[in-house]
């Protein structure tokens, strides 16, 4: 598992593991949920940034962010480590508003 893979979970939601490879002690990951562009209307722009999956648009549901079963995460789709800086932004605004 590494710090911003997508995964796929048994019901179909898509996750991005924000969680740094140095808090890896426990059996959880730290996961914010991607949802599609035209299922949120109450979008803040830093707080749900839109990133790009194999050049497919999604936003990043950062108010969402969970904590899961580490084992829920075996279908590994894609990497948003080109996207960091993105997403420890929203991460940023999420916990410091700003």
């Amino acid at each position: 598992m590494a710090q911003f893979d997508v995964y796929i979970l048994p019901d179909g939601a898509h996750v991005v593991d924000v969680q740094s490879p140095l808090a890896s002690v426990h059996r959880t990951r730290l996961v914010i949920p991607l949802i599609d562009p035209s299922d949120d209307t109450n979008v803040v722009g830093r707080l749900n940034p839109q990133v790009t999956l194999d050049g497919e648009p999604w936003l990043l549901a950062t108010h969402f962010v969970v904590t899961l079963d580490a084992k829920l995460l075996r279908a590994r789709i894609g990497s948003l480590a080109d996207q960091e800086w993105t997403i420890k932004a929203a991460l940023d605004f999420l916990i410091n508003g700003f």
